[in-house]
């Protein structure tokens, strides 16, 4: 993804001069020796044309080359700023490109709180292929800005499709945020369709029932939903995955999970605000 590969391509040109020889008679005219001529300045020119595709194959290698230098740059000193933590140098490169989010967990700014949400799926698609449906869960994690745990919840649904167990999680990742110290707070979630119908303006009116209940508790509590890359949600995710498991139509968590992946996820999370 970061990385930039440079393919010079290289053209092997063969001449063949056909000098012929003269007619025993001394006569130049159309034969053999006009056609030598003709392939001489075909060569020439398909030796021109190679020389200057050369010419540009290496400016633009020595361009690549710039762009992956200041690319190592960049990236060498964020992994210095992050001290310790590990850094996914893809990602960042990717990210100098200009071509995409990093995908590091951020904390929300001073005083404010973060709800991170999701929610997966286990089943397969409808004969008509457009519809996923299965057992899911959904979930939530709330973090203060230091990164750390305050609540968070889970939920099972025996049959739905995936997009309906996000909704959930936004849903009730919203409800959770109903108390004064929580107004204000930031959610995030990794569906982009999601995300999308929750911010469409006030005149669309969306026909699933949980999209517009989660727009009106949003505006009432002042959350402001935002769209994260998968990899800045992984906590949300395993908590999502974890619901599928304990089949609790709803479970609302006030202490830190003690499941090993989660915690390994967690404390990661942990190191990016340091």
């Amino acid at each position: 993804m970061g990385s930039t590969e440079s393919t010079g391509r290289s053209n092997q040109t063969s001449e063949d001069e056909d000098e012929g020889s003269q007619p025993e008679n001394g006569s130049s005219g159309g034969g053999s020796g006009g056609a030598g001529k003709a392939i001489a300045i075909v060569a020439a020119g398909t030796v021109m044309a190679w020389g200057i595709s050369k010419m540009i194959s290496g400016s633009k290698d020595s361009e690549s080359k710039e762009k992956d230098d200041a690319m190592k740059i960049k990236a060498h000193e964020m992994g210095s700023s992050l001290s310790n933590f590990p850094i996914n140098y893809e990602s960042i490169q990717y990210e100098a490109m200009g071509k995409g989010p990093t995908c590091i967990w951020s904390p929300p700014p001073r005083g404010r709180f973060k709800m991170n949400t999701d929610g997966v799926c286990y089943g397969t698609k409808l004969y008509d292929g457009t519809v996923e449906q299965g057992k899911s869960g959904y979930a939530g994690i709330l973090r203060n800005d230091r990164g750390e745990w305050v609540r968070g919840f889970q939920g099972f649904i025996d049959l739905t499709d995936s997009f309906t167990a996000e909704l959930n999680g936004i849903y009730y990742g919203i409800k959770l945020l109903d108390k004064p110290e929580y107004k204000g707070s930031i959610l995030e979630t990794d569906h982009r369709g999601a995300f999308e119908s929750l911010n469409k303006s006030e005149g669309c009116k969306d026909k699933h029932p949980i999209i517009e209940e989660s727009k009106l508790l949003a505006r009432k509590y002042n959350i402001t939903i935002e769209y994260v890359p998968r990899g800045a949600n992984r906590c949300a995710d395993k908590l999502a995955n974890m619901a599928v498991d304990k089949l609790e139509e709803y479970l609302e968590l006030k202490d830190c999970p003690q499941d090993p992946e989660f915690l390994s996820r967690y404390y990661q999370d942990l190191k990016s605000c340091k």
